[in-house]
């Protein structure tokens, strides 16, 4: 196992220069990607055209440099994607678990419970200000 992990190490700069464009083009899809079937498909489509192209040869050591590249740009779950891939042949639909990080769903109001007890704690540090602040304004 230490020799693959040695082979593919060795492997690594000159992959990164023969494929540079196919890192950059790989990497920023795959990270745009918001939706696991749309990762998924771009995975698909990415390791297509690269065995059209390039042939099987390389494809792993290719597949784990992107990898690098998408842990680079903070995103485990597209970097998760592609090792899986890598290993298995198949994009997992699990994604990378993180720990106490929501995905944001766009129009939906935060917590009620969360907003009133910021806003409680706020307008009750403000209503200790405002004392002071209206004795500076009449002097």
């Amino acid at each position: 196992m230490k020799r693959d992990s040695k082979l593919i190490n060795a492997r690594e700069p000159r992959i990164e220069a023969t494929f540079e464009l196919e890192l950059a083009v790989g990497a920023s899809h795959v990270a745009s990607m918001l939706h696991v079937a749309s990762r998924t498909a771009c995975i698909e489509d990415l390791v297509q055209r690269f065995v059209r192209n390039h042939g099987r040869i390389d494809l792993n050591p290719f597949l784990e440099v992107l990898a690098e590249k998408l842990d680079a740009r903070a995103n485990p779950d597209g970097a998760f994607a592609v090792r899986h891939y890598a290993a298995h042949g198949v994009v997992s639909f699990e994604p990378v678990a993180s720990v106490g990080v929501r995905p944001i769903k766009r129009g939906v109001k935060p917590n009620a419970t969360h907003s009133t007890s910021l806003t409680s704690s706020r307008l009750s540090r403000d209503a200790s200000t405002l004392p002071k602040a209206a004795a500076n304004i009449k002097k």
